[in-house]
């Protein structure tokens, strides 16, 4: 929708992130390492437009514990 890419609680650079997130298939997974490397961005813009991106509603986190103890989280867009 077009609202999405015209929000403008959003930088520019959390939309690109946020389209290009959608574009990918629905049980693929990423980090933010991960996404740096696939643009011209660095680790920590890309962390800070996905703390915009949860900000403004367009994610979710959901931490849970491994069976080791640890902690993870699943962002769900």
């Amino acid at each position: 929708p077009r609202d999405t890419v015209n929000d403008r609680r959003l930088s520019y650079r959390a939309r690109g992130v946020l389209l290009w997130l959608l574009d990918k298939p629905d049980d693929w997974t990423t980090n933010a390492d991960q996404i740096s490397v696939a643009g011209v961005e660095g680790r920590d813009a890309i962390r800070h437009a996905l703390r915009e991106l949860e900000k403004a509603g367009y994610m979710t986190r959901e931490k849970y514990r491994t069976p080791a103890g640890t902690w993870g989280s699943t962002v769900v867009v």
